[in-house]
């Protein structure tokens, strides 16, 4: 008889936490009881425990505490989203349940509480956020709305020395108004300095308030990367530079807010201002900058950049637009094009021409561009007559024109419409239904190949295509939106020429292996994008149903 095969569980240990795939350390876990307990330990360190509601919180309770000895020392992260809790016996049952959790962790990295005010109001007991301040051992703490108890819990934090990530809202601080617009330098530091020697990655909230750069304040020598929005865009790079010496990696400074959108000679008087300051001090480069163009245009850059991403593109925007690429001519460029056709003279219909200038063509190989076609019958600023008129062989040829000239090794294209067929007289906006349809028909594959035999130095092409049409429902006290015709395709392809810039052959891609290429080759899209093109819901079935264009 053959000898049993002993497992070496230290061995086994190594491939585990070598593995990131869950579903095989599920497998694992069922070898073998002993086998389990080093699965167990792995899933609980290879990504954040969401805890959504009182189920998840009772069955993560149990699990952990299932053995003699608790399994929260393995555990690294956690999510906390708590609502809706009626009744009173379960909330005080789930609010122990919590500080079991909260209080027995030992080496938790990252905590996050998507929508604090919600919770904590859910369950009534400030024993939850002291709890959270007691803990000593994050390096990321996200607090992802509003909340009084926020900036409580930044202030006295035990995870001060090692706290490295801090997602906090500007409405959780002081300020000189409602709603945490405008809050003063004074303000930020106030709850931040104690964070300053360690703190290298800081995001506030672009949807929940403005700053207002008034002073240079105290320094944050460690910080790296930043992500907030600025009062009325008025971004001084004096202040920004004194106050992140050491920034290097991302730069999100969101959209320009206030009358400054529509003062150009004020915008231009901003950047030269800017520009002027960096001749004297300034960051060695960044690796990612983010914004809309108006705000990226004042701010005024002229160190290198190698990834931009810029939302919100309009006709009206170019020149902008041109002079921020030609400052600060990226490697990787997310360009999000608004066609609302609202155009202030006839030189923006040609919006796509001479946009990309000299400096960028030697620079830029992975292009993103993003076309979102938005029709509202709120819309009183477009021209009807471009907005039935508009078709995408057109704008093809246009884009394709444009960006022939580039030495693109990458290159993702995005198109999306959002028609609202509703009002309250049950007349149509009118839009391009050619435009529509085209855009429901356009072949991936033909669209590829054309592209690669227009820019021959193309190796992968991603497409994505889809919309839907909303009709608003009135008579309501809020009125109700109702989505249908929801639909998205996705491709990736590559350039099989096998060396020959003549024999141009697309090649599919699977799109497991696109998504793993998007992230690799940083052209994923920002937050905005997502939002406005619906990537952060799950569609039920009754939204994606087709619904037909009205004749």
């Amino acid at each position: 008889m053959r000898e049993a095969v002993l497992l070496n569980l230290d061995l086994l240990g190594l491939v585990c936490d070598a593995t990131d795939d869950v579903s095989t350390v599920l497998s694992l876990s069922l070898v073998s009881h002993a086998v389990r307990a080093v699965a167990v330990k792995r899933l609980l360190s290879m990504g954040p425990v969401m805890l959504k509601d009182e189920q998840t919180i009772r069955a993560f309770h149990q699990f952990v505490f299932a053995d003699a000895e608790s399994r929260l020392p393995f555990l690294r992260a956690l999510d906390i989203s708590v609502t809706n809790i009626v009744e009173e016996q379960a909330r005080q049952e789930v609010v122990k349940c919590l500080l079991d959790l909260l209080e027995g962790v030992t080496r938790l990295k990252c905590l996050t509480l998507p929508n604090p005010r919600w919770t904590l109001d859910n369950l009534e007991d400030s024993r939850i956020p002291e709890a959270v301040a007691r803990i000593s051992t994050l390096r990321e703490l996200c607090l992802g709305s509003d909340s009084d108890e926020m900036a409580a819990i930044v202030r006295s934090t035990r995870s001060a020395s090692c706290l490295r990530v801090l997602r906090l809202s500007l409405s959780s601080l002081s300020s000189t108004r409602g709603f945490g617009h405008g809050v003063k330098i004074g303000d930020l530091d106030e709850c931040l300095i104690h964070l300053a020697p360690t703190l290298e990655v800081l995001i506030l909230g672009l949807t929940t308030g403005t700053i207002q750069f008034d002073t240079k304040g105290a320094q944050y020598p460690a910080l790296r990367s930043l992500t907030t929005c600025v009062e009325s865009g008025l971004t001084r790079m004096d202040i920004l530079v004194h106050k992140f010496p050491a920034l290097d990696g991302t730069l999100d400074i969101g959209s320009m807010v206030g009358e400054q959108q529509d003062d150009e000679p004020k915008q231009q008087r901003i950047r030269a201002s800017n520009q002027e300051e960096q001749k004297r001090r300034s960051w060695r480069h960044l690796d990612c900058v983010r914004g809309d163009v108006f705000a990226l245009f004042v701010l005024g850059l002229t160190c290198p950049v190698r990834r931009l991403m810029v939302d919100g593109f309009q006709g009206h925007k170019k020149n902008q637009l041109v002079e921020i690429l030609r400052s600060s001519p990226p490697t990787h460029l997310k360009l999000s094009v608004i066609l609302d056709h609202d155009h202030e003279d006839d030189d923006d219909d040609k919006v796509f021409q001479d946009l990309f200038p000299p400096e960028v063509l030697p620079r830029l190989t992975h292009l993103v561009l993003l076309f979102d076609y938005a029709v509202s019958v709120h819309d009183n600023d477009s021209d009807e007559d471009d907005v039935k008129s508009m078709r995408w062989s057109a704008m093809l040829a246009e884009i394709i024109g444009s960006i022939s000239a580039l030495h693109l090794t990458h290159l993702r294209l995005v198109v999306h419409y959002s028609i609202d067929m509703s009002d309250e007289d049950a007349e149509f906006m009118p839009f391009s239904r050619e435009f529509v349809r085209d855009t429901v028909n356009i072949n991936h594959q033909h669209l590829a190949t054309e592209l690669m035999h227009a820019i021959p130095s193309l190796e992968h092409i991603f497409v994505s295509t889809g919309g839907e049409k909303i009709k608003h429902l009135f008579g309501y006290y809020t009125p109700k939106v109702r989505t249908r015709g929801r639909w998205f395709a996705h491709s990736a392809w590559r350039n099989g020429r096998g060396g020959s810039l003549v024999a141009v052959t697309s090649e599919r891609r699977d799109e497991n292996v696109m998504e793993r290429m998007l992230l690799d080759e940083d052209m994923t899209l920002s937050d905005i994008d997502n939002f406005l093109m619906g990537f952060h819901k799950t569609w039920s079935e009754d939204e994606t149903a087709p619904w037909p264009l009205p004749e």
